[in-house]
This record gives structure tokens, sequence and C-alpha cells, in this order.
């Protein structure tokens, strides 16, 4: 991601409504793990954040347990840094973990598998599944459906797009069996399709400030979906969200 990118997540992540309905929807899937239910002050997870940005997932990660950030990007590790996140914040490729086998409990890769810098996604599944504990889990989320991709994709160094079909054998392959898998952000993707298609061969990301009655409503969207997914799988979306065990 170009520093620019780093920007735009850094100011938004707080309360812009893909951000928050995200969310909402791994700390649904995050509830689901047993001993999962939040009880404040109580630290019961190591959790690793791999591809972490710039630290939008720590405030509710560290709800769960202890967390460690995990970023390529020196530019994203100082905006966590600006989180007041400081103590665990490490850099390298996820490729190459340099945490040792069966560490943590929980491990976190938000649209990690498709940008550019992944040129081999089984591989960093595989290291996820190293560094993960036996019956241990992984919480990925990821960009679905190659028709939205366009201008956004681009700009977020995103090369690839993925259906249920195709993520959950990738997954499995690397050592996880799956718990749930499903599509998030249903009730907006056709107005997403439309829009990527009118900015196809324009530049920039579609990250940008909105007014607050629009921002709230998008977000109710989005929050009523993530809690749906504590009962049901969508049949489609914008993204992929899965929850799967280490055996």
């Amino acid at each position: 991601m170009n520093p620019e990118g780093y920007r735009q997540h850094f100011e938004l992540e707080e309360n812009f409504w893909w951000f928050l309905g995200r969310r909402k929807a791994i700390q649904s899937l995050l509830a689901s793990i047993p001993n999962g239910k939040e009880t404040p002050n109580e630290k019961r997870f190591s959790i690793l954040d791999v591809g972490c940005g710039t630290g939008g997932m720590f405030r509710l990660l560290e709800s769960f347990g202890t967390v460690w950030g995990f970023d390529l990007s020196q530019e994203a590790l100082r905006y966590c840094q600006k989180r007041n996140q400081t103590g665990r914040l490490i850099q390298g490729s996820a490729l190459s973990l340099p945490f040792s086998e069966n560490q943590f409990d929980i491990v976190l890769a938000c649209d990690l598998l498709s940008h550019g810098w992944i040129d081999d996604d089984i591989k960093a599944l595989e290291e996820l599944a190293r560094v993960c504990k036996k019956d241990g889990f992984l919480l990925l989320t990821d960009s679905a459906f190659d028709c939205l991709k366009g201008a956004h994709d681009r700009f977020l160094h995103g090369v690839r797009r993925y259906t249920i079909q195709a993520m959950k054998p990738r997954i499995e392959k690397s050592g996880f069996s799956i718990v749930r898998i499903s599509y998030m952000n249903m009730s907006l993707f056709p107005v997403i399709y439309l829009w990527r298609k009118l900015r196809l061969h324009q530049n920039g990301s579609d990250l940008k400030a909105i007014s607050p009655p629009l921002n709230r409503c998008l977000t109710w969207l989005f929050m009523s979906e993530a809690h749906l997914l504590k009962y049901y799988n969508l049949p489609f979306g914008s993204s992929i969200i899965c929850l799967a065990k280490k055996p």
C-alpha cells in the first residue's frame, strides 16, 4: 500500500462504515470461539495480527487477549505506534514469520492474501498454520469476486479476489479445518459492483469520508449483516470471512 493509503486507513478506521462492519463481523466469530466471550481485563488468548496495517483491529483484539502486530511496512507500524500500541510490533514478511511453531492461540489475517506482495498465498497460509497452536484458530477476511476488481484494488495493491470455492481448499491444504466460512457485505454488493464499474479506468481508493447520515446508514446495514453471521452464512458479498481451526 502506498503512503496515502495508510493515511486514509488511519484516519477512517475508527468510524468509517466499512471498518465498523468488518470489526463487528470479526467480533461475532471471535465470540463464538470457546471461552471467547469478552470479559473486561481478562487476557485469555495470545493473538497475532498478520498484515495489521495501521492497527485498526488492536482495540477489539485486546479485549480478547494479548496482541502482536505484524506488517511488512514500517510506515504501517509507525501509524500503529500513533495508536499507542507500541509494545509488540514486528516488521517482516508473512511468507516467513519470525515466530516459533505453535505460538499463538489466534492468528488474524485481514485482507492479507489478496495483496501483491503475497506471491504465494498457500505458503502464507502454511506460515499462519505453523505459528498457530494446536486447537488454535485462524480468522481470515479477504476480497471476493473478480467482478469487483477496479481502481480500489489497484490503489491498495490488491491483485486477486477469491470465491469461497477457491478459498476453502487453500485454507484446508495449509493445515486448518473450516469452522465457518461466509461472504459478508451482501446488501451493498450491487452498489459496490456498479461503483467499481463506473470507476474502472479511474485511480484512487473508495475509502473517502462521507456525510455522517450516510455513514450511519451504511454502518447499520453492515452491522445488521454482521449480527446475522452469528447464525447464518451469506450467499454472496464483497468479502469473505472465515474461522478455521488447527487440529
